[in-house]
């Protein structure tokens, strides 16, 4: 799979989500949906056969982590911050892999994993305000 090939639907997917948020009654982050539908539509088609590397999604489903964690991290007590960001990082990145390589197991306790570093972050004094 070309790298062109992705620029441009995660350019499509970017233009189609900005319309789409016209209508929606919550906003949606148009750079986010066109990363993140691209990742997915491109592992779609490796899973199902479609000779293309993974490596191309594989660095969009990192730059979906650190977006999730950039979204995130403004909820999150400063005192805390470097050890949630850490611990969701690696649990991140850890759960992606497991997709690509169809570890279920793993992508499921990575996912886990993510959750609960976050829950424990929230108990532990996440901020509630909803700016």
């Amino acid at each position: 799979m070309s790298i062109v090939v992705s620029l441009i639907s995660i350019a499509v997917l970017t233009v189609l989500a900005r319309l789409i948020n016209r209508i929606l009654p919550f906003a949606v982050c148009p750079l986010c949906a066109g990363v993140s539908g691209t990742w997915i539509w491109l592992l779609a088609a490796y899973f199902s056969g479609y000779p293309l590397s993974p490596v191309i999604p594989a660095f969009l489903m990192g730059g979906t982590v650190v977006g999730v964690m950039f979204k995130l991290e403004h909820r999150i007590e400063p005192k805390l911050i470097l050890t949630w960001k850490t611990l969701f990082a690696i649990s991140g990145f850890g759960s992606m892999n497991a997709l690509i390589a169809r570890q279920w197991i793993f992508f499921a306790v990575g996912i886990v994993a993510v959750l609960s570093v976050t829950l424990v972050c929230k108990i532990r004094g996440i901020k509630l305000d909803t700016e």
